[in-house]
């Protein structure tokens, strides 16, 4: 007969009972992130193949994915080349999704590696050895030919590589194209290193609208398409997948091996560009190896670790954009801001705009008179408030066109009062840019023009363009600014660059100078227009002004001693690297050395006229330091 318990007894058995059972879910919980972490070891906390991120957590009801044994350390999905200890530790990483003893769980999103197919691998092998090439005849050939020839292999590699078949581009996309390849031909043409800056901006943004068309991820609707064209594709890309791109390829079947090796070497670039040096200095005859070899090893090295450093990046911008799914092309849903704030702050500006009109405008019509106020000279008139007038223009552009942007629209368009203040601001910018062409006009009518007389009245321009697509932007909702923006600098530089615009400005002042409209040519501006100014200094030298024949015969002993050197058959042009020829220098060695050779000494052309500084009042330098040496008056 059992032994009846009593109530509290039995109450006592069943909160053992449950105690139990809740060690026990407790013991099964933890075998299962066990299981989990070991199974995320073997993936290398891989995401899902679909690419998205995945909780690094384990639901409820999932069942064990590894057995585990009894002591609870994970045996099964654990690489091989980690100890059970370490597996452990890094078990407790990672335990419930959450760093140790935090309680938050976090996400862990890895991208899988691109597909690579053999075209893939050959391409990498192709855009390597055009990297190496180009740096090595753009960056040390001076930013002439060189960069020419780099840029048209590299976008007929890359159009090639993006090609299929059916593609059509739209027409903005064809004219960057297009573009981008004549604003290349700067480089062979002009001599201006302003010009040939921002030749390369615009190449690198009218090649990433091409590529993005050729690969459908340009973006075509909103009035930021553009500037979300080539931030999203070439900064996404080159920075965000260029490791992506070489793990993909190293993984690749075919070229497996010399692919690895290649990164390999890559690796060893920087460490041989510590160590080459030291060894040449260390031994006479290991450098007179080396240098008969391989030239300058440091350059050397430093070419072939700028071309595989860029090649990494283009590989990344390369897989993005042909094997990355389209980014969202949709227009933002952003609903804009009441106009009311916009046009509070338009009265005010037009307001105050208003005003200086009023006091100005009898000054601002003396401009287009072509006459000069009482008191000012052409320089000072001019000179004054000609960039202030360009700066305010350029900050009202930004302006109306920020507030475009974001200001709450009704069919496409602004607010009818914001649209009148608009109009009223852009047509004041208007009137501003053009009074500052006119008084830039009379400026050069007087004194003759230069590359920054020309380039600012050129940026003028771009600024009025720009200015009248804001204003139609304001009424025609389809009108795209940042597209208009950038096809016209385009035309501009094309303009600039590939009319030469050093020649430009040398032969004016020249032929200015010889009908008589200029009463004096400065030679010293001549001679800073670099090659372009040689041949007019050439026909200075002869001019019937002794003081001016005397200046460019100066100027140009100076371009001699430092273009020139001396050969058995006399002065000839100095050896430069490949990728250095431009036709302007082309040119002026030319014609220079036409005009030695109608001399008797040669040597004389290297020696600048000491009798002439003297007479003249020059800089009264050390004798040993007057030969090779550029002397001007002030202009």
């Amino acid at each position: 007969m059992k032994e009846q318990q009593s109530p509290n007894q039995n109450g006592f058995n069943l909160r053992a009972k449950k105690q139990d059972l809740q060690n026990q879910t407790a013991q099964n919980q933890a075998e299962q992130n066990q299981n989990l972490q070991g199974q995320n070891l073997r993936q290398g906390f891989a995401a899902p193949a679909t690419g998205g991120a995945s909780a690094v957590g384990l639901p409820k009801n999932a069942a064990p994915a590894v057995s585990v044994p009894q002591n609870g350390a994970p045996t099964a999905g654990v690489p091989q080349n980690i100890a059970p200890q370490n597996a452990a530790s890094a078990a407790g990483f990672l335990k419930n999704g959450a760093m140790p003893g935090s309680g938050k769980t976090f996400a862990v999103a890895v991208k899988p590696p691109f597909a690579v197919t053999g075209k893939d691998v050959a391409f990498a092998l192709l855009l390597l050895v055009v990297n190496i090439m180009g740096v090595s005849l753009s960056i040390w050939g001076g930013f002439h030919a060189g960069v020419t020839l780099f840029y048209g292999l590299t976008f007929l590699l890359l159009t090639v590589y993006f090609w299929q078949r059916g593609q059509r581009p739209g027409l903005f996309a064809l004219f960057c194209g297009a573009s981008s390849l004549a604003v290349s031909l700067n480089f062979v043409v002009s001599a201006n290193p302003a010009v040939n800056f921002f030749s390369l901006l615009a190449i690198f943004v009218l090649a990433a609208v091409w590529f993005a068309a050729l690969t459908n991820k340009e973006h075509k609707i909103g009035d930021l398409a553009v500037l979300r064209t080539v931030f999203g594709t070439v900064f996404g890309n080159a920075f965000g997948s260029g490791g992506r791109a070489v793990q993909s390829i190293c993984k690749a079947g075919r070229g497996k091996g010399v692919l690895k090796a290649l990164v390999g070497i890559a690796c060893a670039l920087p460490f041989l560009c510590v160590v080459l040096p030291l060894l040449v200095r260390s031994d006479p005859a290991f450098e007179g190896m080396v240098t008969a070899l391989l030239g300058d090893p440091a350059a050397l090295l430093l070419k072939l670790l700028l071309g595989f450093g860029l090649t990494v990046l283009m590989l990344g911008y390369a897989f993005g954009l042909k094997k990355e799914a389209a980014p969202d092309l949709s227009q933002s849903t952003f609903k804009g801001v009441e106009g009311t704030y916009f046009v509070a702050f338009l009265s005010v500006l037009g307001l105050c705009y208003l005003f200086y009109l009023f006091s100005q405008l009898s000054y601002f019509f003396k401009a287009f008179g072509g006459f000069l106020p009482q008191g000012f000279t052409a320089a000072a008139y001019a000179r004054r408030g000609f960039f202030e007038m360009c700066f305010i223009a350029l900050l009202n552009n930004l302006v109306l066109f920020l507030f475009v942007l974001l200001v709450q629209k009704k069919n496409g368009r602004p607010p009818v009062a914001m649209r009148l203040l608009s109009y009223f601001i852009g047509l004041f910018s208007l009137f501003m840019i053009a009074a500052a062409l006119a008084k830039m006009a009379l400026y050069i009518s007087r004194f003759g023009t230069t590359v920054l007389r020309i380039g600012t009245s050129a940026f003028a321009v771009l600024l009025a363009v720009v200015t009248v697509a804001v204003l139609l932007r304001c009424r025609l909702p389809r009108v795209q600014v940042l597209k208009v923006f950038l096809s016209t600098a385009a035309v501009l530089l094309c303009v600039l660059g590939l009319g030469n615009l050093n020649g430009f400005v040398a032969q004016y002042n020249f032929n200015a100078y010889q009908t008589g409209a200029l009463k004096t040519v400065d030679v010293a501006a001549l001679a800073e227009l670099g090659d372009a100014g040689v041949p007019y200094l050439i026909a200075l030298t002869s001019d019937s002004n002794e003081e001016t024949a005397l200046l460019a015969h100066n100027f140009l002993a100076d371009y001699l001693a430092e273009n020139f050197e001396t050969a058995k058959s006399g002065l000839s042009p100095k050896r430069r690297p490949a990728g250095s020829f431009s036709l302007v220098r082309g040119k002026a060695e030319k014609q220079a050395k036409e005009y030695i050779a109608k001399t008797k000494n040669a040597a004389e052309h290297l020696t600048t006229n000491k009798a002439a500084l003297e007479k003249y009042g020059w800089p009264d330098d050390d004798p040993e330091e007057l030969n090779n040496t550029a002397y001007g008056l002030e202009p």
